[in-house]
C-alpha cells in the first residue's frame, strides 16, 4: 500500500499494524520512481490486482508499470466518472501536480479504456466511478467482449442510486449532452486555468 498524504499514512499505519504480510509505504508514486518502488518491495512481475486511486496522473503511472515489465492480472482504477465514453479525457503528468479537490483527476472511462487496450487488457465492468481491467491472457473468458458504452451506462449512468452518490454530477452531465463543439467548449471552460495540463478529445 503506497501512501503519500500524512494523515492518511498513519491511518492506514494504525489500522494494519497487526498485519506482517502488508507493507505500507509512505512513497508520491510518479511515472519516474513507480517500476522502481515496486522492485525494491519484492512486488512479482505478473502480480493479481492493483488497486489505483491518486485522483491525478493514473494512466501515466499504468504506462510507466506496465512498460516497466509489471503485468497485473486485474485492475482496478478511478475513473473521473461525469465523462462518457466518446470523451478522451486524461490529467497529464507532472510533479506539481497536486488534487484540489475538484473536477481535475484522472481520467474519462474511454481515454483509460484506449491506453489499457493498447497495453493488453480489456474492459470488463464499472461500478460506478471504478472500471474494471483484466489482463488479456484472461480475455477469452468474456464472449462477446464487452462494450465500453454499455458497460457506462449499466455501471455508472443508468444507475438507481447515482443521483443520491453522484448529486454535484448532474449539471456537467446534462451540459456534456449537447454537440461535441458544445461539449469541448464546456471542458476547457470547466479546466480554466489548468490548460497544457491535460489531453482532451471528443469523438462521434
Amino acid at each position: 500500500m503506497f501512501e503519500y498524504n500524512s494523515k492518511h499514512f498513519s491511518k492506514l499505519a494504525f489500522v494494519y499494524s497487526s498485519r506482517e504480510d502488508i507493507i505500507i509505504a509512505k512513497s508520491k508514486l510518479t511515472p519516474k520512481n513507480i517500476t522502481k518502488l515496486f522492485e525494491g518491495l519484492g512486488v512479482p512481475k505478473n502480480f493479481t490486482f492493483l488497486n489505483l486511486d491518486i485522483d491525478s496522473y493514473d494512466l501515466s503511472l499504468l504506462r510507466s508499470l506496465i512498460g516497466g515489465g509489471f503485468s497485473p492480472l486485474l485492475i482496478s482504477m478511478e475513473i473521473n466518472e461525469i465523462f462518457p465514453p466518446n470523451i478522451l479525457f486524461e490529467v497529464l503528468y507532472s510533479e506539481e501536480q497536486i488534487w484540489n479537490g475538484d473536477r481535475f483527476f484522472g481520467c474519462s472511462v474511454g481515454q483509460a479504456t484506449k491506453v489499457l487496450t493498447n497495453l493488453g487488457y480489456l474492459l470488463v465492468a464499472i461500478e460506478y466511478n471504478n472500471a474494471f481491467f483484466i489482463h488479456k491472457s484472461c480475455a477469452h473468458n468474456f464472449d462477446p467482449k464487452p462494450d465500453v458504452f454499455s458497460l457506462y451506462e449499466a455501471g455508472y449512468a443508468n444507475r438507481q442510486r447515482k443521483r443520491q452518490l453522484f448529486q454535484n454530477n448532474l449539471i456537467i452531465e446534462e451540459s456534456l449532452a449537447g454537440s461535441i463543439p458544445n461539449e469541448k467548449l464546456f471542458i476547457q471552460n470547466l479546466f480554466k486555468g489548468y490548460e497544457g495540463r491535460y489531453y482532451l478529445e471528443v469523438i462521434n
